[in-house]
């Protein structure tokens, strides 16, 4: 596990207005127990089948991030019949997208999910594999590497893929910490790919734990895929040394900073078109937390900490 920690650097960000949502759902239009993939737009199944007596999952108001529902995941340990899939409208061969979700292990219980290269034919390219252990342990293999990162089992997360399709990188991160630093996407899960399958197309919400001896059983809501391709500033330059939660927001968050000495600082939340939002003046040294409660528009907003030195930043997705 690896927290996203960054020396301070200068930047001078150019800010294009090019930010793309194209996918968003939080499940809260449907009823309970309506089968995803035959309600939602965004949801389908491995098997292309959906609704009762297929693979499909179930919308549940038992459980939710944000609002009323999310839906829930099933299975015994080893794998089971319920294999939903997120299907994006294409499959993306080129830009850099993110891709965030909230994302619940029931208390004792395992999960996994995996990306997959082509949404609407499943199978054809796994590009990451993530496991959730009952003991708040996980393992993701991506780019041929074997990494692991800790979660709160049994509490919602936030749930963070960046995949830089042009540059060929892929980046995740779990509750504000990076997985690793890195993988290449063309790669593949197993480190084998020879790049035929550089695209990034869909995520498949399969009934498997990744514990040995526990079942399988977690929720997903608050699902969100941004187009940010030529967007501000590009974080796989820009590691900050801060993180936000929650992150996708409503508006109020919180900026977490370690270790830092910053005098004479301005703390500035902007838009994507580069609009000053909220600036502060403030001297920032050592562990503290900001709070922002603020009533913002849906979108991606990058809050940054900066003096004559130096300035760090970070993005956040606000979605209501």
């Amino acid at each position: 596990m690896k927290r996203i920690l960054l020396t301070t650097i200068l930047v001078a960000p150019l800010f294009v207005a090019g930010q793309v949502t194209i996918l968003d759902e939080n499940f809260d239009s449907y009823a309970d127990q309506d089968y995803a993939g035959a309600v939602s737009p965004v949801m389908s199944t491995w098997s292309g089948n959906t609704g009762a007596g297929t693979d499909d999952c179930q919308v549940t108001s038992a459980e939710a991030s944000s609002d009323f529902n999310s839906i829930m995941i099933t299975g015994p340990n080893g794998g089971g019949a319920m294999d939903p899939m997120i299907v994006f409208p294409s499959n993306y061969a080129a830009g850099r997208f993110e891709f965030t979700m909230k994302y619940k292990v029931a208390a004792t219980m395992g999960g996994y999910f995996n990306l997959q290269s082509n949404g609407v034919a499943p199978g054809t390219a796994w590009l990451a594999e993530l496991y959730f252990a009952a003991d708040g342990s996980g393992n993701l293999t991506a780019g041929g590497q074997a990494l692991t990162f800790n979660y709160t089992n049994g509490a919602w997360i936030d749930v963070m893929i960046e995949m830089d399709i042009d540059s060929d990188l892929g980046r995740i991160w779990i509750d504000g910490f990076e997985v690793g630093s890195g993988f290449t996407i063309s790669l593949e899960s197993g480190g084998t790919g020879t790049g035929a399958n550089l695209s990034f197309g869909g995520i498949n919400l399969y009934s498997a734990s990744g514990d040995p001896t526990a079942a399988c059983e977690y929720y997903v809501d608050d699902i969100m895929l941004v187009e940010t391709t030529g967007v501000g500033i590009n974080e796989t330059e820009l590691v900050p040394s801060m993180f936000v939660l929650p992150n996708p927001s409503k508006g109020n968050f919180v900026l977490n900073y370690k270790d830092m000495s910053m005098e004479n600082a301005t703390v500035t939340l902007v838009d994507v078109l580069g609009k000053t939002i909220y600036s502060k003046k403030m001297n920032i040294m050592g562990n503290a937390s900001l709070v922002f409660d603020l009533n913002l528009r849906n979108g991606v907003y990058f809050v940054s900490v900066s003096n004559a030195h130096s300035k760090l930043t970070k993005k956040i997705i606000v979605r209501k």
